[in-house]
């Protein structure tokens, strides 16, 4: 009788579900010494899964010197995810000299994310230059994040075009500066571009929020759209229509994740917060136009 699966791949998963996690990473270990990345990958994750952080990093660090592509950035990834940062900005570094693809922009992200904007800045401007235009996003969120929304707006467009680059933030960052007739255009172009869930932030930044709110209602109807209740509460919010937002919340009642976002959304109307007392911080949170993702780029 076969024990399990005879596929390597199958087989690690297999002992993994049975807790037969040694023999799943002997698996692995040989799989790995054929300088595949995925299969070097898939191993640390085993082994720091299980606690065996320094086998792990053992094994990227054997990479490297085996010269596998890309093993530079896996050790990156894991000292960083192990709170290991200059270690892990050093790796980047390594990285980038080796010539690892996006070394430079993923450089930059973890210096912005640990305070360092100038050295991140730069690193984005370099990397801009040398032709990695999708790095034009992650400095646009380095800008938004210090306020900074004119050289957000600038660094942004130089993305767009990029493949896998969309263009509806761009509307959410000029709305940021008041800027409502040209967010409508960049939402409009979203939108012929095929980003058709930007259809209701073009609809909002129009002022046509009765038609915003019934197409987010039509996506609710549909499962796994809890993220668009934050939009339903505050659209209801600036429509001033309260007690659908209450006749909403009761109906959520079983559905805490939508309910904490309804009403996160309606918090972020002003209206929400017109009888808030003296002292009240909550209207320094809101938001004036269509909340999303990119909204929480400054506090991020």
């Amino acid at each position: 009788m076969i024990d399990g699966p005879t596929a390597p791949d199958d087989r690690a998963d297999w002992l993994v579900e049975r807790g037969r996690v040694d023999e799943a990473i002997t698996i692995l270990e040989a799989r790995a010494r054929n300088g595949d990345w995925r299969d070097v990958d898939r191993l640390t994750d085993l082994l720091l899964e299980n606690g065996r952080v320094e086998e792990a990093e053992a094994r990227w660090r054997a990479a490297i010197e085996a010269g596998l592509p890309g093993a530079y950035g896996g050790l990156a990834d894991m000292l960083a995810d192990a709170g290991r940062t200059e270690e892990a900005i050093a790796a980047w570094r390594a990285a980038l000299e080796a010539g690892e693809p996006h070394a430079r922009s993923r450089l930059a992200a973890l210096l912005a994310k640990t305070g360092r904007v100038d050295e991140a800045v730069a690193a984005y401007r370099t990397a801009i230059a040398a032709g990695d235009a999708t790095a034009g996003v992650g400095l646009a969120k380095v800008h938004a994040r210090a306020g900074q929304m004119e050289e957000a707006v600038h660094a942004y467009r130089s993305a767009i075009g990029t493949k896998g680059v969309p263009r509806w933030p761009l509307g959410v960052l000029l709305e940021k500066l008041g800027r409502s007739d040209e967010a409508v255009a960049a939402y409009r172009s979203a939108v012929d571009a095929g980003e058709e869930h930007v259809r209701v932030r073009l609809l909002a930044a129009q002022g046509r929020l009765e038609e915003a709110t019934q197409l987010v209602r039509d996506l609710l109807a549909e499962p796994g759209h809890n993220p668009s209740y934050r939009q339903l509460g505050w659209l209801l919010a600036e429509q001033r229509r309260f007690e659908e937002i209450e006749a909403e919340a009761a109906r959520l009642g079983g559905n805490l994740v939508g309910l904490s976002y309804l009403l996160a959304g309606a918090r972020q109307s002003a209206n929400y917060h017109v009888d808030c007392p003296s002292g009240c911080t909550g209207s320094t949170r809101v938001v004036r136009h269509l909340p999303g993702r990119w909204d929480d780029v400054q506090r991020a």
